[in-house]
């Protein structure tokens, strides 16, 4: 089971989270429950791997932060992976990406 991450705790923030893991079911057709799971799950990793909550990512230089977002993202994409259509699967993961990119960034923009 997977602890709720804090960062997204926040109402703002949560109908943001959800508004992505809508898309991007919406896009795979992967169980939202799964998606909801697979996000929070990578942004509670970076947060011990780095030993610093999510938050603080937002003070970093635009490069530094692009970085992490992209290794985020690039979790994330390999969570789903599993669970898309292999006929299909390029496509898909670059709109994943896309997706969860622009919330990301989109997140930072509100701090």
């Amino acid at each position: 089971m997977v602890t709720k991450n804090q960062f997204i705790g926040s109402e703002n923030r949560h109908e943001k989270f959800n508004q992505m893991v809508e898309r991007i079911g919406e896009i795979t057709g992967i169980d939202l429950k799964f998606i909801r799971q697979s996000g929070e799950s990578v942004l509670n990793h970076w947060e011990e791997r780095n030993h610093r909550k999510l938050s603080t990512l937002f003070l970093a230089k635009d490069r530094a932060r692009h970085n992490e977002i992209h290794k985020m993202v690039t979790s994330l994409q390999r969570s789903l992976e599993e669970k898309i259509d292999s006929n299909h699967q390029n496509v898909t993961m670059k709109k994943i990406a896309t997706i969860a990119e622009y919330w990301l960034e989109d997140l930072y923009s509100q701090i």
